[in-house]
């Protein structure tokens, strides 16, 4: 592993980690992906109980995302934009957006 590898994963606040996440979040830490760089599939699903049952990390939530498109609305200068990929930062957003599995609706409040 280089040092790129450790650049991009520094610490964070406690509020500001999730679990999973789409690729790219900013606003968010998503753990999971982090781990699986460093450890592997295999290792890393076993440290999910200690992270979402032990510390309580959740996934990432619909209210994350519109923290996002927030900041993005925000960034929005016209002139040029924190994310060249935008169309990709987005779809990634919404397909991870799709994929959620809401059980309780007031999660949608």
């Amino acid at each position: 592993m280089d040092a790129d590898d450790y650049a991009e994963h520094r610490w964070t606040s406690y509020d500001r980690c999730r679990w999973e996440s789409w690729p790219d979040a900013f606003m968010i830490k998503p753990l999971k992906q982090a781990y699986i760089t460093f450890l592997g599939q295999q290792r890393t699903n076993s440290l999910a109980h200690f992270f979402q049952d032990t510390l309580s990390i959740p996934d990432a939530s619909w209210k994350d995302m519109i923290g996002e498109l927030k900041v993005l609305k925000a960034c929005d200068t016209g002139v040029s934009h924190p994310f060249p990929d935008l169309y990709e930062y987005l779809l990634d957003m919404y397909k991870y957006l799709s994929e959620m599995n809401v059980t309780n609706p007031d999660d949608l409040r």
